[in-house]
């Protein structure tokens, strides 16, 4: 019981990292394409958007 709640405690450690992380990264997105807007570099190219897992 003791080392079932020991590798929960763990896996919710691990989702709140994911979750910050995550949040840090959309945050620089963010800044980063803001300060192309203010450049005026219109020449973004967004990566396709697909729910496929790339094959290597």
């Amino acid at each position: 019981m003791i080392d079932r709640l020991y590798y929960r405690c763990k896996d919710i450690e691990q989702w709140w990292k994911n979750i910050k992380f995550r949040w840090k990264l959309l945050a620089y997105r963010d800044k980063y394409r803001n300060e192309q807007r203010e450049k005026g570099d219109t020449n973004e190219q967004t990566p396709p958007t697909t729910t496929e897992p790339m094959m290597s």
